[in-house]
Parts: C-alpha cells; sequence; structure tokens
C-alpha cells in the first residue's frame, strides 16, 4: 500500500488490516483497468452479498472492515480507492456458531439468491425490502430497533393483511417453527415489543408482567429470537429457487 493511503488511514486501521484474519477478494478482468467505474462497483458489490450471506448465519467475521479497490498490473497491485464498512452489532452473550463445510454451501446458495434477487429489478420488491430491514437491524446498536427491523424482515416473507398484522403474524410465523401454545406466547410477545417501537410507545408496558430487574435481559432474549426466525427466513427463501418463485 502507498505511503499515503497509510497516512490517511492512520496507524490503528492499518494495524487492523494488518492484523485481519478474514479477507474477501472479489476480481475480474479488467477493459478499463486504470480506471475506477463500474467493473469496481459490481466487485465491490459481489463481496458486499458475500458478506450479508455470511452474516445471515450468525457467522460475523469483522468488526471494524475496510474496503479497498484498485487493480493488479504486471503483477504489482495499487489501491484506488479505500472505505470503511459500517460497525456490524452483535447480542451480549451470544455465542456464533461453529462455521463448518455445510455452512460454507449453504452461504454459496444463498449467494446466489441474493444476486438473483438483486439482478431481477421486475420482481422481489418486496424479497429485497425485507432483506434490507435485516440488514438495518444488524448494524443497529440499540436492541428495539434492532427487534423492530427484524420483525420488518420476516413481514416481507409473511405479507400479513393490514387490519390483520398481529394476528396473521404469528400464525403465519408458526407455520415456520412450531404450532404450540409457548411459540404462540412468545411471537404475540415479539410483534407487541415490535409495535411500541412502532409507535414509539415505552416498550417495558409489554413486559410489565415481570419484574423491572429482568425486563431489560428478556427483551434481549425477544431481540436474539426475532433475529434467529428472521436469518433462518431468509435463508429458506434465498437458497430455495422454487421458494422464491
Amino acid at each position: 500500500m502507498e505511503p499515503h493511503w497509510e497516512e490517511w488511514l492512520g496507524s490503528l486501521q492499518i494495524d487492523r488490516l494488518r492484523q485481519s484474519e478474514f479477507v474477501i477478494l472479489a476480481r475480474r478482468k479488467s477493459e478499463t483497468l486504470k480506471f475506477l467505474d463500474e467493473e469496481n462497483e459490481t466487485l465491490t458489490t459481489l463481496a458486499h452479498r458475500l458478506l450479508n450471506a455470511i452474516f445471515l448465519h450468525g457467522i460475523q467475521p469483522c468488526e471494524h472492515g475496510l474496503i479497498l479497490t484498485g487493480d493488479n498490473e504486471n503483477g504489482e497491485p495499487r489501491v484506488r480507492s479505500i472505505g470503511t464498512l459500517p460497525t456490524f452489532c452483535t447480542m451480549n452473550r451470544v455465542v456464533p456458531p461453529e462455521t463448518k463445510a455445510e455452512s460454507l454451501l449453504s452461504i454459496r446458495r444463498v449467494l446466489e439468491g441474493l444476486l438473483n434477487i438483486y439482478a431481477n429489478t421486475e420482481r422481489f420488491g418486496r424479497l429485497r425490502r425485507g432483506v434490507h430491514a435485516w440488514v438495518q437491524a444488524i448494524i443497529e446498536s440499540e436492541g428495539d430497533n434492532r427487534l423492530h427491523q427484524f420483525v420488518r424482515a420476516i413481514e416481507s416473507i409473511l405479507h400479513p393483511p393490514r387490519g390483520e398484522t398481529r394476528r396473521k403474524f404469528v400464525s403465519r410465523s408458526q407455520t415456520l417453527i412450531k404450532n404450540s401454545g409457548s411459540s404462540r406466547s412468545t411471537l404475540e410477545e415479539i410483534y407487541d415489543l415490535r409495535s411500541c417501537v412502532e409507535h414509539l410507545n415505552d416498550w417495558e408496558e409489554v413486559l410489565s408482567h415481570l419484574p423491572p430487574r429482568s425486563r431489560h435481559e428478556h427483551a434481549e432474549f425477544r431481540t436474539y429470537q426475532a433475529e434467529v426466525l428472521a436469518g433462518q427466513v431468509l435463508i429458506r427463501v434465498l437458497s430455495n429457487e422454487g421458494l422464491r418463485a
């Protein structure tokens, strides 16, 4: 990397870059090697889609990500632009899953689904909005806003009719998980928490039946359940061409 980039980034970012153990490399043969154009944009978008597919599986490989684009002429790589990724927030006390071979195969299928829905601009508008809501959720640091966005991502698949949103959210979500009294009460509480956030009300109203000291932890757990459900729903749809159709 040329010295002026190191100076611009600063020692902290440079140290993070040198110590990084995870890199996505997207490359192609260029027709316009010396220009920053749509070729760079296409490759950057591809890397973003892959990173989202990885995050959907609960794997979170980076905290302070950098985006470097440039060219490689005669074996000499040159950086032409540098950007930063948003901060991806994680839930407290959540242990990420182990990355296995089947995880990588699933990530590949989800990536293909993401590329498909973004390439086909005449279709999948609601699904794209759901993916966008999910992305907004994982960069949100506040648990209440995070839950709200995860529920929106789930709703992109459930498509509950107006006037029956809560009831249909619960019943259609049970089709995806398990139809039981406990799952119903969990889903109802998740949706009621979401509604408090939507209408700028105090979410503690929903949890007034709990001791005050345990309400925050309980709400965090509901947020994590919404995260798991949203991720699994999107994985199933994005990795299955028949479901997308």
